[in-house]
């Protein structure tokens, strides 16, 4: 396994995280289990939050378009 380093990820409500600027990602998810996961590209949950509804704005920014470390996820 090839490892590049840590990778900082920071979840919380879009207007609390959001470092302004675009977002690599931007658009409503199902969540029908009203939660939001984020996992690694091997399938391990690293966190799930709890979201009220089964439908989800989620945003990402990341801090370089291939290889970032800092990931930060805005919901609603």
């Amino acid at each position: 396994m090839f490892l590049d380093g840590e990778t900082e990820v920071t979840v919380g409500s879009a207007e609390e995280v959001s470092p302004g600027g675009l977002p690599a990602f931007d658009a409503d998810l199902e969540t029908p289990h009203r939660a939001v996961a984020v996992r690694t590209v091997e399938d391990e949950r690293i966190l799930e939050v709890p979201v009220p509804s089964t439908q989800t704005r989620v945003r990402v920014w990341v801090n370089h378009p291939v290889e970032p470390d800092k990931v930060i996820v805005g919901l609603g």
